[in-house]
C-alpha cells in the first residue's frame, strides 16, 4: 500500500469514526496491544491476536498449535478473541467502518434479514444516517435475483465479512 492509500484510509476511518461521535484516541491495553485501532479488525490491514503475545509483546507459540488443543478447543478459542476485538456486540448496533469495492459485507434488509453481499464500487454516497450524516456504500446481494442497493454503517445495516459478524450471525440463528 503506498502512502496516499494509507492517508486516504485514515482520513476516511478518521470521518467515519467522527461522523459516529466515537474518538479516534487509541486506548492501548496493559500488553501493548491497540484494541481499539479500526486497523485491528480490517482484513487488510492484520494485527498479532492478544493470544498471540506474552505480557512482554514478544511473539510465542499459539495454544491453538498445541497437541492436546482439540477443534472444540480451537473453536471456542477463536470465538473468544473474536469478541474481545473491537466492533459491535450486538447485529443492529451502528459501527462506523470504512468499506472499499470488492469487500465481502453482511447487509440486513428493510425486512430485518441479513444476506451476504459484496461493494460493488467505490461511489459512497454520503447523506442522512438515523442518527447524522454518514456514508452509504453500494452493495451487490441476491434474493433470488440479483439487487444492488446502499447500505450504511451508521445504520446497523452493513457489517464487514469477519469471524466477529459470523459470529454475531451465528448466535442470531442467520447462520
Amino acid at each position: 500500500m503506498d502512502c496516499a492509500q494509507w492517508i486516504h484510509d485514515v482520513s476516511a476511518v478518521t470521518a467515519n469514526a467522527q461522523l459516529a461521535g466515537c474518538s479516534t484516541r487509541s486506548r492501548q491495553q496493559p500488553n501493548g496491544i491497540d484494541t481499539t485501532s479500526p486497523f485491528s479488525i480490517s482484513p487488510r490491514h492484520p494485527q498479532p491476536s492478544r493470544r498471540d503475545l506474552t505480557p512482554e509483546g514478544s511473539e510465542s507459540s499459539c495454544p491453538l498449535n498445541e497437541s492436546d488443543s482439540g477443534p472444540t478447543n480451537e473453536k471456542v478459542g477463536l470465538e473468544a478473541d473474536s469478541l474481545d476485538s473491537p466492533g459491535p456486540d450486538d447485529l443492529d448496533e451502528p459501527w462506523p467502518y470504512t468499506f472499499r469495492m470488492g469487500d465481502s459485507v453482511w447487509i440486513r434488509t428493510e425486512e430485518g434479514n441479513w444476506y451476504p453481499g459484496k461493494v460493488s464500487s467505490n461511489n459512497v454516497k454520503r447523506g442522512q444516517t438515523r442518527q447524522k450524516e454518514g456514508f452509504f456504500y453500494p452493495v451487490i446481494f441476491r434474493i433470488g435475483s440479483r439487487i444492488r442497493k446502499h447500505f450504511a454503517p451508521l445504520n446497523g445495516e452493513i457489517k464487514p465479512d469477519t469471524l466477529r459478524t459470523r459470529i454475531l450471525l451465528r448466535r442470531a440463528g442467520w447462520l
